[in-house]
């Protein structure tokens, strides 16, 4: 109990000197001066980014829209034709065989074959050529059962198509069928990917800067439950984010649960197998909600960067201080080796290392998880006694009691 009640008033003390701090730096004028410095290099990142993902989606536009639209006549041109050459050529058909009424043309299809082979081949060839143009307009975003066609690259369309080869997901649904638009979709993606990938390391490091990490890491256990419970955060704030998204994408494309849940997971997770596709009206709700889930990605893998970084910098400080240490103590053992003798002779400078050496050691324990009093001093009986006296010499021996 008083090791916990120890815990929550250094949490507790975290808290306060992290806003006290904060509190300090924004009254400054050198810290707004620094941070607007700051500020507007970020804020011209992301200017850039977008002016440059505005600007690639018009020029999609330009080059893919003519030509899809005068496609898509072409093709609904040839659908209605072959629909009507086919619609009158089963008319003509049930009209020469009286046993079936004009109304009903199930009939005509069992009896054909045995009546008249050629007309059943016909029929047969223009209902596979009429089959074959479906499924050319389906390419081309045409459907029989539409009188328009479906034009898919408009400014929204191409500027959510521009978000998604330049976030890697690339669902599929539309891509350029020109030379020109896929030559420039290639130079756009050399160019824009990296631009983005840097925008959104920007935008992690500035949310993870923001969050109060000292703070929180006061309110974590320590030793393995430490990772158990940082890991299962993480999870816990990765499920809220698809949570919120899959109920947003619910009530603006009317899917259901799991298949709102599904689209969210496979955006941010740069899949994207474009089985389902937003429709027009949330895409740019879509796009913001893909630049804020890699955001969000980019800050957790932030802060963990900066735990392991600041591990290291342990590690490296403590390593630093062995190697300091080893060349006095290698003389001491040295001299203890050539004279045979049992003793040690040290100095206040050496009991000092030592006691500095078993405080980083402590400190290092205490970070795994093991309490242990940070008030407790060994050395400190020995370090006085270093400081009055000239000479202490360390005997050893052995007993066989």
């Amino acid at each position: 109990m008083e090791s916990e009640d120890v815990t929550k008033d250094a949490g507790t003390s975290g808290t306060r000197a992290w806003f006290r701090d904060v509190w300090g730096r924004v009254g400054s004028k050198t810290w707004w001066r620094e941070h607007l410095r700051t500020a507007g290099s970020h804020i011209s990142l992301l200017l850039l980014l977008i002016i440059y993902t505005c600007l690639g989606a018009k020029i999609f536009q330009v080059l893919e829209h003519d030509v899809e639209a005068e496609g898509q006549q072409q093709v609904a041109l040839r659908l209605r034709e072959k629909r009507q050459h086919l619609i009158s050529k089963l008319l003509t058909q049930s009209t020469t065989n009286p046993s079936v009424p004009h109304a009903d043309l199930s009939g005509v299809w069992p009896q054909l074959p045995t009546q008249q082979d050629s007309d059943w081949d016909v029929v047969s060839g223009l209902v596979r050529e009429y089959e074959e143009v479906v499924e050319e307009g389906a390419e081309w975003g045409v459907s029989p059962l539409s009188p328009h066609p479906n034009p898919r690259w408009t400014y929204t369309q191409a500027l959510f198509f521009s978000a998604t080869v330049l976030t890697t997901i690339g669902y599929g649904h539309i891509a350029p069928s020109t030379v020109g638009g896929r030559v420039f979709c290639v130079v756009f993606a050399v160019i824009g990917i990296p631009l983005t990938l840097a925008v959104i390391a920007n935008v992690g490091e500035i949310l993870a800067s923001l969050l109060p990490a000292q703070a929180i890491d006061t309110h974590l256990p320590k030793g393995h439950l430490r990772t158990v419970v940082s890991v299962m955060c993480l999870l816990l704030m990765l499920l809220a984010y698809l949570t919120a998204g899959a109920c947003i994408f619910m009530l603006l494309d009317h899917w259901s649960f799991i298949e709102a849940f599904y689209f969210c997971f496979i955006t941010t997770s740069t899949i994207g197998f474009g089985d389902l596709v937003p429709s027009a009206t949330s895409l740019l709700y879509c796009t913001v909600y893909i630049l804020a889930g890699l955001a969000l990605t980019s800050t957790v893998l932030e802060l963990v960067r900066r735990q392991y970084a600041d591990s290291w910098a342990r590690m490296k400080m403590l390593t630093a201080r062995l190697q300091e240490l080893s060349a006095p103590l290698a003389l001491a053992m040295r001299r203890v080796a050539e004279s045979g003798a049992g003793e040690i002779e040290v100095n206040a400078s050496l009991v000092e290392e030592l006691r500095q050496l078993d405080e980083a050691l402590g400190a290092e324990i205490r970070n795994r998880g093991r309490n242990e009093d940070p008030d407790d001093d060994p050395w400190a009986p020995l370090l006085a006694l270093a400081h009055t006296k000239k000479r202490i010499t360390i005997l050893m021996y052995e007993s066989n009691v």
